[in-house]
């Protein structure tokens, strides 16, 4: 399910059903490199089991095991995670090995 729009009584405003709703709270999406995968899945986890699991996801940073000699590759969380806790997640992340790359409103990425 995609985008809808809802109107009332001001501007109609966007919205996307697959995103968790905030109550109105504004969000920041935020990003995070680790090292190793196994961090990342603990940070993940971590957020999961604090704030809900569907906020953030893990990805492949880079490209595949030749590039990197053989090294396991960086790894790199990102999530969406409203104002009000999001130095909660900051400081979990930074706790878990986490390096925050990007933390911005998240209106500013539209």
């Amino acid at each position: 399910m995609g985008p809808s729009t809802l109107a009332g009584p001001s501007d109609a405003v966007q919205c996307d059903a697959n995103l968790p709703f905030t109550g109105g709270l504004g969000m920041r999406i935020l990003a995070a490199s680790f090292m190793t995968r196994p961090s990342a899945v603990r940070a993940l986890k971590a957020l999961d089991g604090r704030f809900g699991s569907g906020h953030a996801r893990i990805a492949v940073l880079g490209g595949n095991g030749e590039e990197t000699g053989g090294r396991q590759p960086e790894m790199i969380l990102a999530g969406r995670f409203t104002d009000d806790v999001i130095s909660a997640v900051r400081s979990a992340v930074e706790e878990l090995g986490g390096t925050v790359v990007v933390d911005v409103d998240e209106d500013r990425t539209r």
